[in-house]
């Protein structure tokens, strides 16, 4: 009975909130509007060159579309504080059968992204060489 109820409580938990840990490997910009993100399921459609400003990591959480939308939409929302550009993201699964009778678990993993300008980029280059 306890364990039961323990792991109705752990379910109802996994499901309130979003949580989601950031790790900053760029410069980050200033603050954008979320709506002006946008969000990619594969790099390779990105048309633009850019660069990783931060990864995004999210805890476990049960599997489900609702969840999956829940955790990209808080991943864009940290992105655009660090004033990314674009979102990338991939939703994994653990592995099913290492628990059997709980729910499969998933985790989004992203990466907020800046678009690089190249006339801006070879304009500081030559302001970098001047001195």
């Amino acid at each position: 009975m306890k364990k039961g109820l323990f792991s109705l409580f752990f379910l109802f938990c996994a499901c309130a909130s979003a949580k989601i840990d950031i790790i900053q490997t760029g410069p980050w910009f200033p603050e954008k509007k979320k709506k002006s993100l946008e969000i990619f399921s594969d790099r390779n459609k990105i048309k633009k060159p850019f660069g990783a400003i931060a990864i995004i990591h999210s805890e476990r959480y049960l599997c489900s579309d609702k969840n999956h939308k829940k955790h990209i939409d808080k991943a864009a929302e940290v992105a655009a504080k660090t004033g990314a550009d674009a979102l990338v993201y991939a939703v994994g699964e653990y592995a099913a059968e290492l628990n059997p009778g709980i729910p499969p678990e998933c985790y989004l993993s992203a990466m907020a992204v800046k678009y690089v300008d190249k006339e801006k980029g070879s304009e500081n280059e030559k302001n970098k060489n001047s001195f």
